[in-house]
């Protein structure tokens, strides 16, 4: 957490009477002799200081609470832009950073946001620097004033951790979760913070959406999208190996059926997996089954032979670390079967 250091916030009033707007809505410049109350500025300390009172919150001398306070966001979903690129078929999304009282955008509601009120107090939508002011117009009024403060104090104590994307393929689907983007992965514009994502093949969904999130306690799930070959892959399976995490899949393109393992017991990243085949003789894609058999991996799945008859295999892992089919001891169970997803549980 950073800590507020009380001559930021009084360069920061200081630095409020000289910017441009309305003689109205500008405060005389304060004059350092007397408070800040006194020379036209409200003291936004002692309005936060009311605000969290309600809450049962007090502050020390610079500026942190007494207790721990922390909490997530609220899931608020905002649609992202989107640029469907229509070379790769991906839907390209992009947003700006938003948690109401992160006004200095450094993902957590602090003492420091006062800073962002103190700069910009008094300005409206009509000032000619409002796309930057605007993040400390925490209650969408088109004018940074003394209310400003008060949505600091009610989310004092969020940090947002990053970002959930969400989707659905139709209109009329609910949305599911898609993809996480990191708070350190935002970069900023010219004073506002902004996130990109890229939803690979899909630009033919329905639509995104995003939302603020606390990797911590609410999305504790690190969701990333694996490079795999093929435009096309369903039904993944998936079963821990030598506790990392062992994915079988098949890909409709090649009509293969395909092994993704992990290389480190946590895996964050594409780069913390390799894959490989598991058999590559015209494998149908239906859904597999995988489990452990006597601690070994081992899958049955359909296939065609070569007059087009449908076959059920078995696939056993010969190696602690596949690198292709020759790793993979695979044999027919029988064929003349009409083809329906399978399952396979490990019996003593």
């Amino acid at each position: 957490m950073r800590r507020f250091i009380s001559t930021v916030l009084a360069f920061a009033l200081s630095l409020a009477a000289g910017c441009t707007g309305p003689a109205s809505q500008s405060p005389a410049a304060p004059d350092p002799a007397v408070p800040d109350s006194a020379a036209g500025y409200p003291d936004l300390r002692a309005e936060l200081e009311r605000v969290l009172a309600e809450r049962g919150i007090k502050l020390d001398s610079e500026g942190q609470p007494l207790r721990s306070v922390s909490s997530v966001p609220n899931r608020d979903y905002q649609l992202p832009g989107r640029t469907n690129n229509i070379l790769t078929g991906s839907a390209e999304l992009e947003w700006a950073h938003y948690q109401t009282g992160d006004y200095d955008q450094n993902g957590e509601v602090n003492i420091s946001d006062l800073t962002p009120v103190g700069i910009h107090f008094g300005k409206t939508s009509a000032a000619p620097d409002w796309f930057f002011a605007q993040a400390a117009d925490g209650d969408g009024n088109g004018e940074v004033n003394i209310s400003d403060i008060s949505p600091i104090g009610q989310h004092f104590g969020t940090v947002v951790d990053g970002y959930v994307v969400q989707y659905r393929r139709q209109s009329q689907d609910p949305y599911a979760d898609y993809g996480f983007v990191s708070f350190a992965d935002g970069f900023d514009n010219g004073g506002r913070l902004e996130f990109g994502y890229t939803a690979p093949g899909n630009a033919d969904f329905d639509s995104f959406r995003v939302s603020p999130v606390g990797a911590a306690r609410e999305f504790d799930w690190t969701v990333y999208r694996l490079n795999l070959p093929g435009s096309m892959s369903t039904h993944p399976a998936v079963v821990s190996y030598l506790n990392r995490p062992l994915i079988v899949w098949q890909d409709w393109d090649n009509e293969d059926l395909m092994c993704s393992r992990a290389t480190v017991n946590r895996p964050m990243s594409p780069a913390d997996w390799t894959t490989s085949a598991i058999d590559s003789d015209r494998v149908q894609v239906e859904q597999a089954g995988l489990a452990l058999i006597n601690g070994e991996p081992a899958v049955v799945y359909c296939g065609f032979d070569n007059s087009s008859i449908n076959e059920i295999r078995y696939a056993r892992l010969l190696t602690a670390e596949p690198t292709g089919p020759a790793d993979w001891d695979v044999s027919l169970i029988t064929n003349g079967l009409p083809i329906q997803p399978l399952s396979l549980l490990e019996k003593d």
